[in-house]
């Protein structure tokens, strides 16, 4: 009697549940005890994710614990888990792989399990046919998905999940070549044709000119003489000059503290007795005071002035002439009278 396909699946897929749920996975002797214990964390965490149908988080953990601590209970979840994204070339293989793995540990039922699920797939699978126009062309690399194809494989229809492939192909000293292809769910067989590869333009290598020749040095200009030696002694009668300039401020300032103290000085006369000069009153005394400081300040000033006069004249007789033959003469007066004094002084650098 034969049983009807549809009913086929059902058994089948029921006795695969009842199968993966009870059955405990093999794990090879070779496995570290981290690596065990990762892979069986992500392998609960996939069933849980698959119970709840989140099968695009679940396939990637149970990838990782499959890659971890290879068992075959693992990859017929795996394949489950891609069977339902609708990856019917991914769960085909890893259905295949389960049923070879069971057969080399001796798990026969198993082995019937997956092979079963393999057979149930194949009639829907989608193919992809890759036709290379140059074959014999040294050093060609066709790409399917950034993976590498082999030659063996051109012109063979190699079941591929439906949806976007991209087909790639280079060559040294060619133009790469690539084509988006999308391939529906099976069953069917989409072939693309990978053309012959344009050859590069080389650009014609630049001869690089000649350097110049080096530029001839200069002949050094002649040296010109510095201001200072052009002018010496210009320096000396500078400061000559301040200094004179300086010490007719001082003699200016020492008169004008001179006058200032003979007018306090006669208006504390008046604060005195004429017949007994000593006896003044206290403003008469406070103005003694202030005609004494002021007259203190004039001697000062007009001393500082005289010997900065006599510094800045011996500094100007005494300086280098130049060109000039009237460099050198200094002219010197002084004013005084009962309300101003003042210096005038003249001279040539």
């Amino acid at each position: 009697m034969t049983v009807p396909a549809r009913r086929l699946s059902r058994v089948l897929g029921t006795a695969l549940v009842f199968l993966m749920l009870a059955a405990a996975r093999v794990a090879p002797a070779q496995v570290s005890a981290v690596d065990s214990a990762s892979a069986e964390a992500l392998y609960n965490e996939a069933l849980r994710l698959m119970e709840e149908k989140q099968y695009t988080e679940a396939c990637p953990k149970l990838e990782e614990s499959q890659r971890l601590d290879p068992g075959v209970g693992t990859l017929l979840y795996l394949g489950h888990c891609y069977e339902q994204l609708g990856k019917t070339a991914s769960a085909w293989a890893t259905f295949k792989d389960a049923a070879y793995a069971a057969a080399n540990s001796g798990q026969k039922d198993r082995e019937e399990v997956a092979q079963d699920r393999a057979d149930a797939i194949k009639p829907n699978l989608a193919y992809l046919t890759l036709r290379v126009a140059e074959p014999d062309v040294p050093g060609l690399e066709v790409q399917r998905d950034g993976q590498v194809v082999r030659a063996a494989t051109w012109g063979v229809p190699v079941p591929v999940d439906p949806g976007e492939h991209r087909i790639q192909a280079q060559r040294p000293n060619a133009q790469a070549w690539s084509r988006l292809v999308n391939v529906p769910p099976g069953p069917g067989n989409i072939e693309v044709q990978v053309p012959p590869l344009t050859e590069a333009q080389v650009a014609p290598r630049a001869v690089a000119p000649a350097p110049p020749p080096p530029p001839q040095p200069r002949p050094a200009p002649p040296a010109q003489p510095s201001q200072a030696d052009a002018n010496p002694g210009r320096t000396q009668r500078t400061w000559g000059w301040v200094a004179i300039g300086a010490g007719g401020t001082g003699l200016l300032v020492g008169g004008v503290f001179a006058l200032l103290a003979k007018k306090a000085d006669e208006e504390a006369s008046k604060e005195c007795r004429p017949d007994d000069p000593t006896l003044c009153s206290s403003e008469g005394v406070s103005l003694g005071e202030t005609a004494t400081a002021r007259g203190n300040a004039a001697t000062l000033a007009t001393g500082l002035g005289a010997a900065l006069l006599v510094t800045g004249g011996v500094l100007l007789w005494t300086a280098p002439l130049g060109d000039d033959k009237d460099r050198g003469k200094v002219s010197l007066s002084a004013d005084f009278g009962p309300r101003l004094a003042g210096v005038r002084f003249g001279g040539a650098w």
